[in-house]
């Protein structure tokens, strides 16, 4: 089963069904062809045009009978086995050509002399003792004409309408012309056109079969050699394609042909060099986004801690000499800030989340966050949470930076003395809510002149989020940050 199945699924290849497509409609041609000339013939060829037909192959029978005529009188026994072998075998042998005939259809076929009297025939039972006598006058003045050498081949035949019998007659002529005597055929013609057609089809059947095979393989044999082009060259583009599909863009189809085939291969390799200048530009896009990154996150995590850093060791050195207690308590949070910086420096090498998200998730890393700036900055601040739910890290590591970047510039300008912090999740976003009682500023002027700003926008457009800032002097300030929950694919 198995080999039978390998053997066949070679004929599923272009090559093999274009080869048997081509031998099929070649096929189709010629026996449409064949049977349009049947129909045609058929059109052409009545019953008295068959005669005549008929009658015109006689003579190339009659051409092996003057030797039968050599002596003085006829050798009777010697055309008695010459008719044996032309009626018995159920035929009328004519050398190149054999018209067929059931051997019901054939009466008699007989030899005259030149007066006109049978001296062989078969079969025996129906030759007539009498010809003269047994035929019409119409078939008589036949044999007459053709005795006397004055009718023409087309003349020498006539077919009774009533009866359907048809009476042939062809001269036996000596080398000097004179005439021997004449072969006689009696039979009786089809009835009607679909008789002759009919037997035609029968005849020619046959060879019609025989053209129709060669014909197929022939053409299977052509097809199969001019399809192996066609195969080869989308053997070439399948080849380069799989290149193509393996980031390989080198390589390129060489067909320079004009057809559909050499047109397609022009334009995929015209394609493939798009694709790799493409790949090349979206490389270093990648590389220009990927330091754009690193930049927004050394600004939003390291840059910040440093800065809290040299607050809180700032405000140590402030007392160290009267407060040594309160100084050692603002070295210790430096400290917890230098380390802080120092993990978030390890992640950012690592190309990890933020050290302060690890485990915990958003909700928590904001809580700790803002205790933590709390104690920094002795500004209460409260975070509240509504529909709690995980998030994906993409989306955490924004919202986390974002949160940083808007303490960081609470603690620089805000003088706020409260800051709350709301996160509203659902189903399909989030809303993250920063909004302190501080002094205030003009949006329109600091707008896009500060990186910070410029980060937590470009942050939340990558998420398909947004980012707006409302405050006036002396009204406090308020950040929300919006992003939709879809999911995130790199590409």
């Amino acid at each position: 089963m198995a080999l039978l199945k390998r053997f066949f699924s070679r004929f599923v290849r272009l090559q093999w069904k274009l080869a048997l497509s081509y031998s099929l409609v070649t096929t189709l041609i010629v026996t449409v062809t064949l049977l349009g000339l049947l129909l045609f013939a058929y059109t052409l060829i009545d019953v008295e045009v068959f005669g005549v037909m008929i009658s015109s192959l006689l003579p190339q029978m009659t051409e092996e009978l003057p030797p039968y005529f050599a002596e003085e009188e006829p050798d009777v026994a010697a055309l008695g086995e010459w008719l044996d072998s032309v009626y018995n075998r159920g035929r009328l042998n004519l050398r190149s050509a054999d018209l067929i005939l059931n051997e019901d259809d054939v009466e008699y076929v007989a030899v005259t002399d030149a007066t006109g009297r049978i001296i062989a025939g078969r079969p025996l039972d129906q030759i007539p003792a009498d010809l003269r006598s047994a035929l019409s006058a119409e078939a008589e003045l036949v044999l007459d004409g053709v005795l006397a050498g004055d009718l023409e081949l087309s003349d020498a035949n006539y077919t009774d309408s009533d009866s359907g019998v048809a009476f042939l007659a062809s001269p036996i002529l000596a080398d000097d012309g004179q005439t021997l005597g004449a072969l006689i055929v009696t039979l009786r013609m089809p009835a009607n056109n679909s008789d002759i057609f009919t037997a035609s089809l029968a005849a020619l059947g046959p060879i019609i079969l025989g053209a129709l095979l060669l014909t197929s393989v022939a053409g299977t044999i052509f097809g199969f050699f001019a399809a192996r082009g066609y195969a080869r060259r989308l053997s070439n583009l399948t080849a380069a394609a799989d290149s193509w599909s393996q980031g390989d863009f080198s390589i390129m189809v060489q067909d320079k042909s004009a057809d559909e085939i050499g047109l397609l291969a022009r334009r995929l390799n015209r394609m493939a060099q798009e694709l790799q200048t493409l790949l090349q530009t979206r490389q270093e896009l990648a590389m220009l986004e990927e330091r754009n990154r690193l930049a927004r996150d050394l600004h939003d995590s390291v840059k910040q801690q440093v800065f809290a850093t040299a607050m809180q060791t700032g405000a140590a050195r402030a007392l160290l000499e009267n407060n040594p207690v309160q100084a050692k308590t603002h070295l210790q949070e430096a400290e917890q800030l230098a380390q802080l910086a120092q993990q978030e420096l390890t992640e950012l090498i690592q190309e990890l989340r933020p050290a302060a998200l690890d485990g915990m998730g958003l909700v928590r890393a904001l809580r700790n966050l803002a205790d933590s700036w709390t104690r920094q900055q002795n500004i209460p601040t409260q975070v509240r949470v509504q529909g709690d739910r995980p998030l994906p890290l993409h989306i955490e590591q924004a919202l986390y930076r974002v949160t940083q970047e808007a303490l960081m510039n609470a603690a620089k300008h805000s003088r706020a003395g409260a800051l709350d912090i709301h996160v509203a999740m659902s189903s399909d976003d989030v809303t993250l809510t920063i909004q302190d009682n501080g002094q205030g500023f003009d949006v329109a002027q600091v707008s896009g002149t500060g990186l910070g700003l410029y980060s937590m926008h470009e942050r939340l457009a990558a998420l398909g989020g947004s980012l707006q800032i409302e405050s006036r002097p002396g009204a406090g300030t308020t950040i929300v940050a919006h992003c939709p929950l879809v999911r995130y694919e790199k590409v």
